[in-house]
């Protein structure tokens, strides 16, 4: 369905602040790179056009989001239909060798994954968690199944602090401990495609008409909004004290005030947007609307550049910000760098493959450790950046 460009205006948000002692600021740890999933990092060795293809590598199966760790990128691959399961990668960052793979097996085709503190942890749609050493021996540390009762976990987990937070479609939130997998707290909220999303000293839950917002330390409930649970939510993100989230039930998107839960501004975006704060304090939304992307002033609401779909092709995947350079791909498989202030065209590709948008396989772009990691289907693809005084 259309929406009008004008639902942008009157969004203010500010600055993202997440900070967690186990991970190191060149990491991707969750879906949509973080644990507030706003789709942005700052790589420390920067990131400079035009990038160079490093490897590629078809894993034979739907390739989901990457986690970027430990010079290693762990990804899930679904099984495509083949049989219920899915196996769990490790690959060696700079040359895309496979370091080890684990079967995970269960219901559907389904798992997702995070990382913090050395340990990288992956949940099935039973709700069984295995946590592994996020290095080259990849030993299982602890595995929980989670009492879904019959429900499923569909949502991706995220890490944070020394806890791993899981959302199971009929039994609620799990807080687990990192180091043992003992359960620290469950709230009962009902829930499904909604990865808990972190900032603000808060964790975030979204159906679509029944947002929350729980202490994660211990899953008291902060604010409820909404009043009507519908069980599909969307995944939310979280910006400076406010939240983007996503929702079908009333038909449209919003902004919440993290601090209360009050619906502040109305919004719109296909997929998760990103979110970029320069030097000078300007902070710019990436928004995919309509198959388009459009960069909004955050402060003003303005629109400041927009990328047109062309009617042969248009965008799908949710777009990340690299060191205040925008990543997008279209449905025919291109890959494109731009400007985040201007929206120049700094650079393109072609990848093997199609982008399967937010569909099927929880999937989407990456960056980390000085690479962009991009999955396409069953293909997953690796660039490194310009580096100056190298000849090309």
């Amino acid at each position: 369905m259309r929406r009008s460009l004008n639902a942008l205006a009157g969004v203010i948000l500010g600055i993202l602040s997440v900070a967690s002692a186990g991970r190191a600021a060149d990491d991707a740890t969750a879906y949509q790179i973080n644990p507030a999933h706003d789709g942005s990092i700052a790589l420390s060795g920067g990131f400079t056009p035009p990038l160079t293809r490093a490897w590629v590598q078809n894993l034979h199966g739907s390739v989901s989001y990457p986690v970027i760790a430990n010079g290693l990128v762990f990804v899930n691959v679904g099984n495509n239909g083949v049989r219920y399961g899915s196996h769990f990668y490790a690959l060696r960052l700079n040359t895309g060798e496979i370091v080890w793979r684990k079967k995970i097996r269960g219901s559907y085709y389904w798992s997702a994954t995070a990382y913090e503190n050395g340990k990288v942890f992956v949940v099935n749609a039973d709700g069984v968690v295995r946590a592994f050493t996020a290095d080259d021996a990849g030993l299982v540390v602890w595995m929980r199944r989670l009492p879904c009762l019959g429900g499923t976990a569909t949502s991706a987990p995220t890490a944070l602090n020394g806890y791993l937070y899981v959302a199971c479609e009929t039994r609620g939130v799990y807080a687990l401990r990192e180091d043992n997998g003992h359960i620290r707290w469950n709230s009962p909220i009902t829930v499904q495609e909604s990865s808990p999303t972190l900032g603000d000293g808060g964790l975030y839950i979204t159906d679509s008409g029944l947002y929350f917002k729980l202490d994660p330390t211990n899953g008291t409930t902060l604010w409820l909004d909404g009043g009507v649970d519908t069980n599909v939510g969307e995944n939310s993100v979280y910006f400076d004290k406010h939240l983007y989230l996503r929702d079908e039930l009333k038909g449209g998107d919003f902004v919440l005030d993290a601090g209360t839960g009050a619906i502040v501004a109305p919004a719109a975006f296909l997929q998760s947007p990103a979110f970029y704060q320069d030097a000078d304090g300007n902070q710019y939304e990436y928004a995919v609307i309509d198959a388009n992307l459009y960069a909004v002033s955050v402060k003003t609401g303005t629109v400041l550049w927009s990328v047109l779909a062309k009617k042969t092709d248009y965008l799908v995947t949710a777009p990340i910000v690299v060191n205040g350079l925008v990543v997008v791909g279209s449905a025919s498989g291109k890959l494109y760098l731009l400007d985040g202030k201007t929206g120049a065209l700094l650079w393109k590709d072609k990848v093997h493959g199609r982008f399967d948008g937010d569909s099927g396989t929880l999937t989407g772009l990456g960056a980390g450790d000085g690479m962009l990691l991009v999955p396409s289907g069953a293909i997953l693809t690796a660039y490194t950046p310009s580096v100056p005084g190298r000849k090309r």
